[in-house]
């Protein structure tokens, strides 16, 4: 019994290990491309510009998930622009990213590790617990 919960354990890691690789292949492109637009269109500002940005991205992206709810009356539907404002978000976050040098890949592949450790141990990503 303890077997086929440990291959089953491995299985599972193994899949979350190749999702990885995918999302970093896939993250690195989208760092490139942003970084191409902002020179492009010679978008450069300072990194408090772009977290002010962000933080304004991220308080659209809540509207829209209250809207999703009718500001808490109902089950979450999603809205007809939430995809929209996810993707500012993620190029607002981008932008800061490639501000400060960071690989936007190596970060979240850190912080999936530090959550699977955490769950591992104590069964919950919660940093507070």
């Amino acid at each position: 019994m303890q077997k086929k919960h440990m291959s089953k354990k491995r299985e599972v890691i193994e899949k979350i290990n190749i999702r990885k690789q995918e999302i970093v292949m896939e993250q690195s492109k989208s760092q490139q491309l942003v970084e191409e637009m902002i020179k492009k269109y010679e978008l450069e500002t300072t990194i408090e510009s772009r977290f002010i940005d962000l933080t304004s991205e991220i308080g659209e992206l809540g509207k829209e998930i209250l809207k999703g709810t009718e500001y808490g009356k109902k089950v979450f539907t999603p809205t007809e622009n939430l995809e929209s404002e996810i993707g500012d978000t993620i190029f607002s976050l981008t932008c800061i990213a490639n501000s400060l040098g960071i690989n936007m890949n190596q970060a979240l592949h850190s912080a999936m590790n530090k959550y699977q450790k955490r769950f591992q141990n104590k069964s919950s990503i919660d940093s507070s617990t």
